[in-house]
């Protein structure tokens, strides 16, 4: 469980900050493989490879101050369960709506808060 009390503030600015240029990077190389034809899929795994090799160090020096093989190992672990999940609610929405492009997007917001809590408590623990 998770103790409220225990929650740094400051960690979780410098997670959105860092998050926030890795996500924007990560969303640019989704939107332009969905724009050379990828299906979203194929469009989602190309920006969470890249994302993977910039968004590692930043998250592991600049947020929660730690790096290590180890750590790089669970890193690209918890990348495979948020791509699986990120997949999955981009396919529930675009049930809904028709357009991988808001699709994608609309996902970014529960996927940041499952981000934020699995690298803290098992990739970066």
């Amino acid at each position: 469980m998770i103790n409220l009390s225990q929650i740094d503030i400051r960690q979780i600015l410098r997670f959105l900050m860092v998050g926030g240029l890795n996500t924007a990077f990560s969303y640019f190389v989704y939107s332009l493989a969905l724009y050379v034809g990828l299906n979203f899929i194929w469009a989602n795994l190309c920006a969470v490879v890249c994302g993977i090799l910039v968004s590692f160090r930043t998250q592991g020096k600049i947020v929660f101050k730690k790096t290590g093989s180890y750590a790089f190992i669970r890193y690209i672990g918890f990348w495979f369960v948020i791509w699986i999940l990120n997949i999955s609610l981009i396919w529930v929405i675009k049930q809904y709506i028709n357009d991988p492009y808001v699709a994608g997007a609309l996902a970014l917001g529960p996927i940041v808060i499952a981000s934020y809590f699995i690298q803290k408590y098992w990739v970066f623990a």
